[in-house]
């Protein structure tokens, strides 16, 4: 290989390189990994990481299988977006992935780039929005959270690079419900009647 081919390599490497880790502010699932006990709710917090980036909107779509959980509520309280465009609610469109979609979309009047608190230092992520979903099968769950946008906090409002977030979470064996449980009659067993029988 000559030297020329070496550094074009070189240069390619350290581009590609360079655009993979170069995402700025990002969407995070925040959930548990395992399932601690039987038909537990599943507290998911879909959160901002603005790093080292001022973001002036949010927009995106999380989503999960329809068949294994059942959405319980959607809640904003605590929310770092403080005006929503759309608050996060269960998609009318239709689907033919097999997957409830959730979409939202928000801005940042004065740009977010964390948040900040007295007792540490630098900024943390912020929550979006939090969904309690309700497990209906034993499994291993994928999150999702796709068609991302994160706009700067500029005058043209460009667009951050962000990618999809996914987030496994396993669903131990589940307790059966009250009414998928098939109760036997009890056999009552009477000295008195058996004996004219």
């Amino acid at each position: 290989m000559n030297t020329l081919s070496k550094k074009i390599i070189l240069i390619l490497v350290t581009t590609a390189l360079s655009t993979t880790f170069s995402y700025a502010a990002k969407i995070v699932i925040e959930a548990p990994s395992v399932v601690v006990t039987n038909r537990q709710p599943v507290v998911v917090q879909v959160m901002l990481d603005a790093q080292s980036d001022t973001a002036s909107g949010v927009a995106g779509n999380f989503s999960f299988p329809s068949h294994l959980f059942d959405v319980e509520s959607i809640g904003i309280q605590g929310s770092i977006v403080s005006l929503w465009i759309q608050q996060p609610k269960i998609s009318d469109e239709k689907y033919l992935d097999g997957r409830t979609h959730i979409t939202f979309e928000g801005i940042f009047p004065g740009g977010y780039d964390g948040v900040r608190g007295a007792y540490y230092e630098g900024t943390k992520s912020g929550s979006l929005y939090t969904v309690t979903l309700i497990p209906k099968n034993k499994v291993t769950v994928t999150l999702v959270v796709d068609d991302i946008i994160i706009n700067s906090f500029t005058p043209d409002a460009k667009p951050l690079i962000s990618t999809t977030q996914i987030h496994e979470i396993t669903i131990p064996q589940l307790t059966p419900s009250i009414d998928a449980i098939k109760k036997e009659p009890r056999k009552v067993v009477s000295p008195t009647l058996n004996a004219f029988v």
